[in-house]
């Protein structure tokens, strides 16, 4: 049996039997029983096992789908997607270039359509997000991508800021700062009084065009070298479902930046920088 089985096991007996977990396992062979207990298991609500499709499919960014559809024939494909929830189907139609498809499927078959993509993403031994250790950024699975994409802008200006540090031309400065709006120019300020042992490379301002997208998409690339790198320790799953929220592209950078063993005296200072851009941005108008 694989860790998910022995987690799940663990579950029912917290459910059915929360009284009597230990008269079961006395029951079980040594080994079994050493294995239940090896997973520290709070939870008894059983539901998070019956995953809905449809629920999971609203977490999950269209890129993810577009490989596992797009060789299908028309028809298939169409039906497909729309059994999708309307957000993903509007990504795929867009990126597929689908137009005119307004298709109404009965729930039934609709189910059919989900539950099959459903188990070509999902692997079977993934663990439900309701089932994870509970870890300093779990709070992450909880954000919409628009919430994530904004927490990795605001990631990126502590690179901004040990360069603004540094950076004397006030020509440049004002370019810089010409390219931030107010929400990002607070939380520049703040970093430029905190001190990080997370050494980046250089953004080499002196080079930059002056194009405020340019400047946006490296902020963006070093946002997401943060936040994977703060992750590193977190357990595989956390990092499968957070991913999912994020195209195929942003979670190759983060997946890149992983590891499943954390920096000694490194990730936990970036945990706290996540920390502290999350807080930053719930809170933004007190700022």
């Amino acid at each position: 049996m694989q860790d998910k089985s022995w987690i799940l096991v663990h579950i029912l007996l917290n459910h059915f039997h929360p009284k009597k977990i230990k008269e079961f396992l006395n029951i079980l062979p040594p080994d079994d029983a050493k294995k239940i207990l090896s997973h520290d298991v709070p939870f008894s609500d059983i539901n998070p096992i019956f995953v809905n499709p449809r629920e999971f499919f609203k977490n999950i960014h269209y890129s993810w789908i577009v490989p596992l559809i797009q060789n299908l024939p028309s028809p298939i494909k169409e039906l497909t997607i729309s059994a999708l929830p309307v957000p993903l189907a509007s990504g795929l139609k867009k990126h597929l270039k689908i137009q005119n498809l307004n298709l109404t499927l009965p729930k039934r078959s609709s189910f059919f359509f989900l539950k099959n993509l459903y188990k070509q993403i999902h692997p079977p031994q993934l663990l439900p997000p309701e089932f994870l250790p509970k870890e300093p950024l779990s709070i992450l699975l909880n954000f919409s991508r628009k919430d994530l994409m904004a927490l990795v802008d605001f990631l990126g200006l502590y690179d901004l800021a040990e360069e603004v540090k540094h950076l004397v031309d006030q020509k440049s400065l004002r370019n810089v700062y010409a390219c931030l709006d107010n929400k990002k120019m607070r939380f520049l300020r703040l970093c430029l009084h905190q001190r990080s042992k997370f050494k980046t490379p250089k953004l080499n301002l002196q080079k930059w065009n002056g194009n405020c997208d340019t400047l946006s998409q490296m902020l963006h690339q070093r946002g997401l070298y943060r936040l994977g790198k703060a992750l590193c320790g977190s357990h595989p799953d956390f990092l499968w479902h957070l991913s999912k929220k994020f195209d195929t592209g942003r979670s190759a950078l983060l997946e890149k930046h992983y590891t499943k063993q954390e920096s000694p005296g490194i990730t936990s200072g970036l945990i706290q920088q996540v920390i502290y851009a999350i807080n930053s941005l719930q809170h933004k108008d007190k700022m």
